[in-house]
């Protein structure tokens, strides 16, 4: 399903977001784990274990290799998984309701993040600032979390969706060829600084080869919207 989304011309913005109240979307199911560990887990069971951790990657990294812009619109908690795949977008916008967390709590569980936290938020915050927040497993109210940069910004609950429709306002005003483009460049370079810097230097002529560019840099020098 979200791969499919990558083929939509008409889609310009994802926006996740989800209709429980409070909540935006938490972790695994763990009475599924719970049960199997009671008794100990079957060559079969760690098997269907494996095949869940990848299927989590593969759906995250679907989310982050997105072409349009992505945002998290949280409404509620955000926690482990749920929070794995807000790290997985572009934008992450919080209701301020001090109730609410974000985080990834899984060592009080005796876990660990295992649908790509523990390499997103290191890529977000770096190594120093991530590393307490996923050995202590602390979970965030959103004044903290906007301070520290786990989310772009803070509105009132009752202000989130317009916030949201801002926000999306404002990313529609880019193109959407240099958008993706941008995307493989953060991507690349998060692996291989030389990648990085590769893919904008083909990005780049990708772009001013392209007629959404050519009509985009005509308007401006004409003093034109787009």
């Amino acid at each position: 399903m979200v791969s499919g989304l990558a083929l939509r011309d008409d889609v310009r913005v994802v926006v996740f977001a989800s209709r429980v109240p409070d909540y935006f979307m938490v972790g695994f199911d763990l009475d599924f784990l719970a049960e199997r560990m009671g008794r100990g887990f079957s060559d079969r069971e760690l098997e269907e274990l494996h095949g869940i951790g990848r299927q989590a990657h593969r759906m995250n990294d679907a989310v982050e290799a997105l072409p349009q812009p992505t945002i998290a619109a949280m409404a509620g908690h955000a926690a482990g998984g749920g929070f794995e795949l807000a790290l997985a977008c572009d934008v992450r916008i919080m209701a301020g309701d001090p109730r609410y967390r974000v985080g990834l709590p899984e060592v009080h569980l005796g876990l660990v993040p295992a649908a790509g936290g523990t390499q997103r938020l290191v890529r977000l915050l770096g190594p120093g600032p991530a590393m307490p927040l996923l050995l202590e497993g602390r979970r965030v109210p959103p004044d903290e979390a906007l301070r520290i940069g786990l989310v772009h910004e803070v509105a009132r609950p009752e202000d989130l969706a317009g916030a949201v429709d801002a926000a999306c306002a404002r990313l529609l005003k880019g193109g959407r060829l240099a958008q993706s483009v941008v995307k493989r460049c953060v991507r690349a370079g998060a692996i291989d600084a030389q990648a990085g810097y590769r893919m904008e230097e083909t990005g780049f002529i990708t772009c001013a080869n392209s007629q959404e560019t050519r009509q985009r840099v005509l308007a401006f020098l004409a003093k034109n919207k787009p």
